[in-house]
């Protein structure tokens, strides 16, 4: 089994689809206005209607990049605020 991608469920479509086109440095594709696909990442957001609710409360993407520090940096110039900063973790992880 692979991973093919992930979709994020929001109300606010427009705040976290300029989010995501920042990150990625791409427009998404547009599919009816409730579906915005990032290629590049295998990222879908949904559009929620107000009568649906997300069904987790909390998740998190993890990106693969060259140079975390610099991404980080690059981000924080973008006026990206929902970015955490770098941190080491014991457990590692080398995707390259």
């Amino acid at each position: 089994m692979k991973l093919h991608g992930a979709c994020i469920l929001t109300h606010n479509i427009t705040e976290l689809v300029e989010f995501y086109k920042k990150l990625f440095e791409q427009e998404p594709e547009v599919d009816g206005g409730v579906d915005y696909r990032f290629y590049a990442a295998q990222l879908i957001i949904h559009k929620l209607n107000d009568v649906e609710a997300p069904s987790t409360s909390n998740a998190a993407l993890i990106y693969a990049v060259e140079n975390v520090d610099d991404e980080y940096r690059r981000l924080v110039n973008l006026g990206l605020q929902a970015i955490s900063p770098p941190s080491d973790k014991p457990w590692g992880y080398d995707p390259f």
